[in-house]
């Protein structure tokens, strides 16, 4: 299962629409829902101003629905923007692409909306109550607090996405054939690659071989291969002229050098690849190829390791992660979106469309909207583990299936909202809603060296790999900083044009002295340059974002 599949995937997803749900299955066996529960079917309204699908929704989840509630859904779009205020009209449950807009402002003041905080939330929306207090929609007013609706596309405060961009890809066939020696730290990854180096000097067609390789207009404010070895390792966050660690709360420059003479990631990490070089470990031709000649090196085994996914499209067969004990891959907190679900506070039916929406944010809700019917296309094996069916794999591969009548496509819910982040965590299992990182999610190897791999590191998957390493980052905001606008802005790319040539001459260096030499000479040409400035504007503007 190809992380190109995987992609493919998530964007028909957002493109032929789905979704919101969860509630939980306490909620569904209790009497008090039940009794909320109506003996008659009845059709409920439900408007998204994020979806182009307009009527009444079929299918096989039109049938999970009037399994679990009795119910129709009646799916209204968005209309002309001069037909007034969208949210002011006569719905049930109401899907908003952004809570910050005037007309949903508007229709909050003018009391549109449920007032969630007046009802009994801890029984009509079980699994929201227990979970989700942090996603709530809430508004203060001189009455107390109040809330609206339920943040969609959200995920739990704890929740992160793995960087699938720090891999450490290594030619596991060579790896393996040295027996697997355990990678700790930096030093016991070179010696691995040092020794296949010396296994194999020159590829099949007697071409040189190298431990890794890079192209040349990758570079911007540093030397992007000494970047990348600071966030692969140490998982900090690449902005500016530095990088920034979440945890510490700390900036570190890109020249820094500490009071003891010690450098900062940086410089330590260009003295690291100045050992590499010197053991013919760097492809000397990196600072001037192109891309596609580095992938070419890649494709014939002139490469043995990849510490970024840069080369990933190519499906080189014998590269596989062999992330180093001590590395710390780096990730994201989720947070939520700006879109929200609401429910109409004209509804007849509010404690039915209360237990609803609980249900669209349960993990059987989600897992419903994102594979099928359980029982059907997923379910939870002996361990409690979420597992897809055979048919629910072909429904993956192919939306255009027949299931019950239709194409399974056909049935999707056409809300086009997700009540939760794909990555976020299915609090019954532990794991992703993303079957691709659940432990079930096994395909058969492709060839004997993934085989091989899979074996070693007990993992389903690459996902499921990084999924199951305990040591990670948490970046932070996303916000960058750009000199572009500012007057630091020539000084920038005077001091970046220095350091970017000068770290080259730096990783060339062919002693320890000539080595420490030229750092001493990019320090003081950047200092001349501006660094100092640029530093300084570049913690300024870390420390008002973490403020």
């Amino acid at each position: 299962m190809k992380k190109k599949r995987f992609l493919f995937f998530i964007s028909i997803l957002f493109a032929f629409s789905m979704f919101l749900f969860g509630c939980s299955e306490n909620a569904q066996g209790s009497s008090d829902i039940q009794k909320y529960i109506p003996k008659e079917t009845v059709t409920l309204n439900i408007f998204s101003n994020v979806t182009g699908y307009s009527g009444m929704q079929t299918g096989w989840f039109a049938d999970v629905m009037k399994e679990k509630f009795n119910i129709k859904l009646n799916i209204v779009p968005e209309k002309p923007a001069d037909e007034g205020n969208q949210f002011m009209e006569d719905y049930d449950i109401i899907m908003c692409g952004s809570y910050m807009g005037e007309q949903y402002t508007e229709a909050r003041d003018k009391g549109y909306f449920l007032d969630l905080s007046s009802m009994d939330m801890v029984t009509l929306m079980p699994y929201v109550s227990e979970y989700l207090q942090e996603s709530y929609v809430r508004y203060t007013d001189d009455t107390g607090e109040h809330i609206y609706g339920i943040f969609a596309s959200t995920s739990l405060p704890t929740d992160i996405e793995y960087s699938g961009h720090y891999l450490w890809e290594m030619k596991f066939d060579y790896y393996k054939e040295l027996g697997l020696p355990k990678i700790n730290d930096l030093n016991d990854w070179a010696n691995v690659l040092a020794q296949m180096k010396a296994n194999y000097p020159t590829n099949g067609a007697g071409k040189e071989t190298y431990g890794i390789t890079y192209c040349a207009g990758m570079d911007e404010g540093m030397l992007r291969m000494v970047e990348d070895f600071v966030c692969a390792y140490y998982g900090y966050e690449p902005n500016g002229l530095g990088f920034y660690d979440c945890d510490s709360k700390k900036y570190y420059a890109v020249l820094g050098v500490d009071e003891n003479g010690n450098y900062g990631p940086y410089l330590e990490m260009l003295e690291f690849c100045n050992k590499l070089y010197r053991q013919g470990l760097i492809d000397p031709e990196s600072d001037t190829q192109d891309y596609e000649e580095a992938a070419e090196k890649v494709r014939n085994s002139q490469v043995f390791a990849s510490v970024i996914s840069l080369f990933g499209s190519l499906n080189v067969e014998e590269m596989y992660p062999v992330i180093p004990q001590e590395a710390n891959i780096m990730a994201w907190s989720l947070g939520r979106s700006n879109r929200s679900i609401s429910i109409d506070s004209g509804t007849k039916y509010p404690e039915l469309c209360m237990a609803i929406v609980d249900y669209l944010y349960s993990p059987e809700g989600m897992l419903t909207l994102l594979y099928g019917p359980q029982g059907e296309c997923w379910d939870y094996d002996e361990e409690g583990y979420a597992y897809l069916t055979e048919a629910g794999v072909k429904f993956y591969y192919n939306f255009d299936e027949p299931f019950k009548g239709e194409g399974f496509r056909d049935g999707d819910p056409k809300f086009n909202i997700l009540p939760f982040a794909l990555m976020a965590t299915n609090t019954k299992t532990g794991e992703p809603y993303d079957f691709l990182w659940w432990k079930n999610t096994v395909s058969d190897a492709a060839n004997e060296v993934e085989y091989a791999w899979k074996e070693w590191t007990k993992a389903s998957s690459v996902e499921n790999y990084i999924h199951g390493f305990d040591n990670y980052k948490v970046a932070g905001s996303g916000d960058r900083i750009d000199f572009s606008e500012t007057e630091l802005s020539a000084k920038y790319e005077a001091v970046s044009s220095i350091i970017i040539s000068k770290s080259w001459e730096a990783i060339k260096a062919p002693t320890d002295e000539e080595f420490d030499q030229i750092v001493q000479d990019m320090i003081t040409s950047a200092t001349q340059a501006g660094y100092e400035e640029c530093v300084g504007y570049c913690e300024d503007f870390v420390e008002k974002v973490e403020e």
